[in-house]
């Protein structure tokens, strides 16, 4: 829009300069009757009609200086005569088109630093562009504050009733909150009962690695092209010999397992994963007896960790475990019922603090008589520490205490140490082969540190795995 203004402008400036180029034109013509052709302007006619000053001629004088004397009337020899009216009317048409060509220019001036400013700031030139401001960043407290001022304002403009009405919501919204964000807090996943205190089980008795074990057991496993797994595993203790010879099948969401032991028995298992969200099905069971069938279930949810395992038949015995948790604490309960004698034959109760570095667990046992404080810490990612203290609670009561000591080395072996109040010491030690396949020897030993003429205790493991 500014634009096309200043191009109006600018042709009205142009016309009128033209009009007024015109009426000095033909006020020159009528002077120049009376006066003789200066030698500098182009005549026509030679005659004795009063030289007239052409276009041509105008054209062909060079400057501005040489055009304005054609045009502007020359002096009269009386210079006390006063000019013409067309004179004056030219005059001030020259000075109104000067002023207003100032003010034109001017115009421009200030809408093209307009335009710069606008450009600089960020801001629009449209009149119909709304600008909006950057947000203010309110602190907590302050945002607090503004929210109890809006509330009160609302307070105040309701009736009574509405008054409750509002105070309730208020109170809902809060509790919802709560409940949120204890939901949140819940959502990780609860580990199983059996986990509680699980890092002092393997310290002081092992897990898949360093297992003290006093006998002689040789592992051998091989898988096939297609994914079937056979192990062999046999264990000669004291004067007795066990073998026995596993199939692991598995494919997607499902397992199968079948194992042969010395004495025929024939174990089957199949195992379903994730039938439903957190759900997980094993059924076990010796062929062909079919009284031995066995059902476990694992059942797990944000908050909850659920372990059943109950044997098919008319009359079965149920086992149950249940473990819940809020961010680093866990609590669990487990207990085993038998339907045929309407009596529940155990049931223990643990609590533990599971935190990244150490953990510390307190057990009940033995429906209550036993009970069990627990501390496992890794001092670094190689060392860990643990001890533990169980006290019997009937007549007799004894207290046994037991601490354990792992160190992880280098090349992948591992040592451990195990003492109890009784002067039961027990020492393992574990490391990989360089064979082909891949072979791994553990040893343990056990000594009466109180009685040293006692026999000690040896082991050795040897586990061969591709």
């Amino acid at each position: 829009m500014q634009r096309g203004l200043c191009s109006c402008l600018g042709r009205s400036i142009r016309r009128q300069a033209q009009q007024s180029s015109e009426l000095l034109g033909a006020q020159q013509t009528r002077q120049n009757a009376t006066k003789p052709a200066e030698p500098a302007v182009e005549k026509i006619d030679e005659g004795p009609g009063p030289p007239v000053i052409t276009i041509q001629s105008l054209r062909a004088s060079r400057g501005l200086l040489a055009a304005t004397k054609a045009i502007v009337p020359m002096e009269t020899a009386d210079s006390s005569s006063p000019p013409s009216a067309a004179t004056s009317v030219g005059a001030m048409s020259f000075g109104a088109l000067g002023a207003v060509a100032i003010a034109a220019m001017g115009v421009y001036g200030v809408y093209q630093l307009s335009w710069w400013v606008a450009d600089k700031s960020g801001r629009s030139m449209d009149a119909e562009s709304s600008y909006a401001p950057p947000p203010m960043i309110l602190s907590p407290d302050l945002l607090a504050g503004k929210k109890a001022a809006m509330e009160a304002e609302q307070e105040s403009r309701l009736s009574e009733g509405g008054k409750k009405l509002c105070l309730f919501s208020r109170h809902l919204q809060r509790s919802s909150d709560l409940l949120n964000s204890i939901s949140t807090k819940m959502s990780a996943k609860v580990p199983a009962f059996s986990d509680i205190g699980k890092p002092v089980k393997e310290l002081l008795s092992g897990g898949k690695e360093g297992l003290f074990q006093y006998g002689q057991t040789v592992n051998l496993t091989t898988r096939t092209a297609d994914g079937v797994e056979f192990s062999l595993a046999g264990i000669k203790k004291d004067q007795t010999v066990a073998n026995t010879l596993k199939a692991n099948y598995k494919f997607g969401r499902y397992a199968l397992e079948g194992s042969i032991t010395n004495g025929g028995q024939v174990l089957a298992s199949v195992s379903a994963n994730s039938i439903a969200p957190g759900l997980d099905v094993t059924l076990t069971g010796v062929v062909p007896d079919a009284a031995s069938g066995k059902a476990k279930i694992k059942y797990t949810l944000p908050h909850l960790t659920i372990n059943a395992l109950t044997e098919l038949t008319s009359s079965p015995k149920v086992e149950l475990a249940l473990a819940s948790g809020y961010q680093n604490v866990v609590v669990g309960l487990e207990t085993s019922y038998d339907t045929s004698k309407s009596d529940v034959t155990k049931w223990t109760a643990a609590a533990g603090l599971l935190m990244d570095d150490y953990q510390i667990t307190a057990i009940l046992a033995d429906k209550g008589e036993t009970v069990k404080l627990s501390y496992a810490q890794n001092v670094d990612p190689e060392t860990t520490i643990g001890a533990e203290v169980a006290h019997k609670l009937h007549q007799d009561a004894t207290t046994a205490v037991t601490l354990g000591y792992q160190r992880r080395l280098r090349g992948g072996g591992l040592s451990k140490v195990k003492l109890d109040n009784s002067g039961e010491l027990a020492v393992h030690y574990e490391s990989d082969i360089n064979l082909n396949p891949k072979t791994r020897v553990a040893l343990s030993a056990g000594f009466d540190a109180t009685n040293m003429e006692k026999a000690p205790k040896f082991g050795c493991a040897f586990t061969v795995k591709p």
